[in-house]
């Protein structure tokens, strides 16, 4: 530019473009919505009933709850390996940001991986059918996910936003546990810090919210 032949930064748009995406706004479930949400999704398939709601339980990207294999799963130690995740094109990768974690499971997620795993070898695709791995391009298609949110009123609630509640709940049940903000982010596969405390921030606003209550 300082030599005259530009006059404007090519990359500046692509800089904006980038910010925006990464602040689109989250959509967090409220707890009250889990069952109608669920119920209809399972009027439609009990596999993909199971896998969100696997999504959502143990915070997950969808294309690392389309890549979990039996095996992924330590039913003694109630703990799920993340070691993988489906792409859009079908093919078998590391997590984002090479996130290989392990994830604390609860009684309804353990109970779902349980079922689930009948049947099936270590090797086999969790949620597979006919031996093929769950397509979330398919899963899409097949539920009509706009039109589904919309007829029990979530209007706009992506499927990402249940890797987002779900973040959001367990990062708030581990911080109130006392665990460290660090351990966090390693469960919840996230890149930095920031990331992970942008869901812890509700804790606070919550005990400011307790103790107003106090002095109404």
């Amino acid at each position: 530019m300082d030599l005259g032949y530009l006059t404007e930064n090519p990359v500046s748009t692509a800089e904006v473009a980038r910010v925006a995406h990464r602040t689109q706004p989250r959509k967090i479930l409220a707890s009250h919505d889990d069952a109608k949400l669920f119920s209809e999704i399972e009027k439609v398939s009990r596999r993909y009933e199971a896998a969100l709601r696997t999504t959502l339980y143990c915070a997950l990207r969808i294309g690392e709850t389309a890549g979990l294999q039996v095996g992924d799963y330590d039913p003694n130690l109630h703990v799920l390996r993340i070691e993988r995740q489906l792409d859009s094109a079908g093919r078998l990768r590391p997590p984002k940001w090479g996130s290989v974690r392990s994830v604390p499971v609860g009684r309804e997620a353990h109970a779902i991986l349980i079922s689930w795993s009948e049947g099936k070898g270590e090797g086999d695709p969790l949620f597979g059918a006919r031996g093929g791995r769950m397509s979330v391009g398919t899963l899409r298609k097949q539920l009509r996910w706009t039109d589904l949110v919309e007829r029990v009123g979530l209007t706009g609630l992506r499927i990402h936003d249940l890797r987002h509640t779900g973040c959001s709940r367990l990062a708030r049940r581990l911080a109130s546990s006392g665990e460290p903000v660090h351990t966090i982010r390693d469960i919840l596969g996230h890149r930095s810090l920031s990331t992970t405390e942008g869901y812890l921030h509700t804790i606070d606003e919550d005990m400011h919210r307790a103790a107003a209550l106090l002095w109404d």
